[in-house]
């Protein structure tokens, strides 16, 4: 068996919402190989699109739209790289706040701080 990496899109549907919300989500597939792998992730996905509401009580209807690529993943050794994403920016300063916001939000959610 082998692994791959799979990102699939999800439109989030908000009631009484004029913006709206796409969700990446990367996945694990454990598949013979990337046809079997490809269906597999779709039928993930298939299981998370639905109504549900929010804690805040706003319904949200979750839309599967796509699996935007497979990254098949060799033997990853401790510390070994998986993904990577590039942002390029004329403006780099709010994207370098964004990063440390976050970074500084999941250190407090998780007690951690580096």
């Amino acid at each position: 068996m082998k692994k791959f990496l799979a990102p699939t899109v999800f439109e989030i549907q908000r009631q009484h919402q004029l913006t709206t919300e796409f969700d990446i989500q990367y996945r694990l597939i454990t598949a013979h190989d990337a046809p079997a792998a490809l269906i597999k992730a779709v039928s993930h996905a298939r299981k998370q699109e639905g109504l549900i509401t929010s804690l805040e009580g706003v319904d949200m209807y979750w839309k599967f739209v796509g699996i935007v690529d497979l990254y098949a993943i060799d033997e990853v050794e401790d510390g070994g790289e998986v993904f990577s994403q590039s942002h390029q920016t004329a403006e780099p300063m709010p994207y370098v706040q964004f990063v440390k916001q976050r970074t500084m939000a999941m250190q407090a959610k998780n007690l951690i701080f580096v």
